[in-house]
This record gives C-alpha cells, sequence and structure tokens, in this order.
C-alpha cells in the first residue's frame, strides 16, 4: 500500500506548478464534469426561456449563454485549486475583469434588463399602436436590444429598450378604443339658450352617423366658449386605435357639409388648437 500511495504522490513540475497524477487527474474529472454541467445548464436554461411566455428567442439564447460562460469560469478556478495555482491572484484578475467587463456593457446590461421587463409585464405586445420618445408606430419586434416600431409613414424605428423604458409610453391599443376632439365654432349673432343646445345635439347626430365613429362610447358634445358673435363646440368621439385620422377628417367633412346646408357659416379644427385662431366675433 505504502508504495501504491508513493507512486501517485510523484511530483511533476510543469510551469511553477507542483503536480501530482492525482491532481491532474481530479482535474481533468473536473473540466470534464464543468464542460458537461456548462452545456446541460445551457440548454435548461434554453429549454426553461422558450416555455416562459413572453420571453423572444434570442433574450433565451444570451441567458443560456450566460449560464454556460459562468458554469465555465467557476469550474476553471475549481480546476486551477486542485492544480495548486494561488486563488488570490486569479480572483484578483478575475474581479478587475468582470469590473472592466461592467463598466463596458453596461448599456448591453441595461438593455437587457430593460427587455426582460418589457416581455414579462407585457407594458406592449406586437401590434399595438404606441407613442415613445417622440415616434409613433405599430410594434413590429421585441428583442432583447430594442422595440421595433413601424411607423405610420412607412419608416422603421428603433428603439433602446432603456431608452423606451424610460421615456413616457402612450398605448394607444390597450382599451381597444380611443377618443378624438374636433372644435367647431359656428356664427351666432344672437345667442339663446334654445338655439345653442339645438346645434349641439345636431353636431352629435352627424358624428354618430360616420363610419368608423364607434356607438359606444356615444359621442358628445361640450359648449366651451360663447360671445357675442359666435358659440364654440367641443365634439368628441370614439374610434379605433388605427383609424384616428381617416375617422376625424370624415367626420369633419360631414359636419361641414351639414352646416353649410344648414345656412350656418362656421369653422372646425382637428385636433383642437392651443389658442383661438381668430378673434372674437370672427369665425
Amino acid at each position: 500500500m505504502a508504495t501504491t500511495a508513493s507512486a501517485w504522490a510523484v511530483d511533476v513540475p510543469v510551469v511553477g506548478l507542483d503536480l501530482t497524477v492525482s491532481s491532474v487527474l481530479w482535474g481533468a474529472a473536473v473540466a470534464l464534469a464543468t464542460t458537461l454541467v456548462a452545456r446541460y445548464a445551457a440548454r435548461a436554461t434554453l429549454h426553461l426561456g422558450h416555455r416562459v411566455q413572453g420571453v423572444a428567442d434570442d433574450l433565451a439564447l444570451q441567458a443560456s449563454r450566460v449560464v454556460r460562460y459562468f458554469v465555465i469560469l467557476v469550474g476553471a478556478g475549481v480546476v486551477l485549486a486542485i492544480l495548486g495555482a494561488p486563488v488570490q491572484p486569479l480572483l484578483a484578475a478575475m474581479l478587475l475583469v468582470l469590473g472592466a467587463a461592467f463598466l463596458m456593457l453596461r448599456g448591453i446590461a441595461d438593455n437587457f434588463g430593460a427587455a426582460l421587463v418589457i416581455q414579462t409585464r407585457h407594458p406592449v405586445r406586437l401590434g399595438d399602436l404606441v407613442e415613445s420618445g417622440g415616434h409613433q408606430g405599430h410594434v413590429a419586434d421585441l428583442n432583447s436590444r430594442s422595440v421595433v416600431l413601424a411607423a405610420l409613414d412607412g419608416r422603421t424605428v428603433h428603439i433602446p429598450n432603456r431608452r423606451f423604458m424610460d421615456e413616457p409610453l402612450v398605448n394607444h391599443s390597450t382599451r381597444g378604443a380611443v377618443r378624438s376632439e374636433i372644435q367647431v365654432r359656428v356664427a351666432h349673432p344672437e345667442p339663446g339658450p334654445a338655439t345653442g343646445p339645438a346645434t349641439g345635439e345636431a353636431l352629435v347626430a352627424t358624428a354618430a352617423g360616420v363610419h368608423g365613429v364607434l356607438p359606444s362610447p356615444a359621442p358628445h358634445v361640450l359648449l366651451v366658449a360663447v360671445d357675442a358673435g359666435r358659440v364654440t363646440y367641443a365634439l368628441r368621439f370614439w374610434h379605433h386605435p388605427d383609424a384616428g385620422p381617416q375617422v376625424a377628417s370624415h367626420v369633419t367633412a360631414a359636419l361641414h357639409e351639414d352646416l353649410v346646408a344648414a345656412g350656418r357659416p362656421a369653422a372646425l379644427a382637428w385636433p383642437p388648437p392651443d389658442a383661438p385662431l381668430t378673434a372674437p366675433g370672427d369665425l
């Protein structure tokens, strides 16, 4: 037994390390185990990512790579410790490398984290009409780097995930309907309580008959200003998120046609201006 034990303890100096046959065998065994564990851990992570609803394929693939490299890094440290390498300098160098990598990849990590939030909390979904960072369009793709919008003017906009989460986000598709408003200024030389409401009811009836205006919530009108020469209404109606400009244009045309037929000079604006376009007494 003593002869056998001494045979396993033969010193084999290699590159400054005091290696033994047993340490080399243990190191090889750990290296092999690390390779197998890294491979199966990466596969399990990828499989789990595919099963979690809302996680994109490239996001699951990157997560599996991170897990694989982490297992390989830990296994390499264990192998070096078995072979007798000083661990403290190795740990210090590893920390420096990780710190430098963190600083260099901070933006990528932020995008990656924002992608996880977007794809797990679902503030937007594919096909939604959204507005963020001054851009408006339909969500065409969600990946680990950016949110891809198909803008209404035909352009494709890539918004980094971090910026998409930091900027105010407007999702027009959440409720399935959005509201538009048209400002109507009708000449009214002799304002009176009998003619004002009647004009408002006529505006609501006209809007309700336009194709694309939703019956619920029903259109309604607000009397927002009255002076000696005109009455100003705010006509509000609901429509599908994708049909806002078309429906508003059709409502404006229908209102203009009915007011002209009734002999009522009027001015219409969509969207409503921030300030009156004309002085009091003028349309």
